[in-house]
């Protein structure tokens, strides 16, 4: 059993309140590229195959060799599952914590600036279908 300090519960906490956040700005993200297209489940099971390959939902990231590994630590999806897993059962020290925290914050930005500019192009671009 590892013990946990107050200081490590309170990022543990940080960690996966910004990974619903970066959670939920990439699916806004993804689904404002309807505005482009009239059928986007290609895209959505790209980036779901990537989410499960990327994340560590099918295996540990640690699993993988270390090439996969950095693509995966350099891309949103293991911030979103992977990392704050591993926050939650202990394995990562305080110093990885405040790292995990930062980057997260860095992708939580990035996607909420593409967010905001995709969604006012994409209302210019908006056409209805339908009745």
């Amino acid at each position: 059993m590892v013990v946990r300090f107050p200081l490590e519960i309170f990022l543990t906490t940080i960690i996966v309140a910004l990974a619903l956040m970066l959670s939920f700005t990439f699916k806004m993200f993804l689904g404002i590229s309807a505005f482009w297209t009239t059928d986007f489940w290609g895209t959505v099971s790209l980036v779901d195959f990537l989410f499960a390959i990327l994340g560590g939902v099918i295996a540990p990231l640690s699993l993988y060799p270390s090439y996969i590994y950095s693509i995966a630590a350099a891309l949103p999806f293991a911030y979103i599952v992977y990392f704050p897993v591993t926050a939650i059962e202990g394995l990562s020290t305080t110093t990885e914590l405040y790292r995990i925290i930062f980057v997260q914050s860095i992708w939580l930005f990035i996607l909420y600036v593409a967010y905001r500019k995709i969604w006012s192009n994409g209302l210019k671009k908006f056409t209805a279908i339908g009745q």
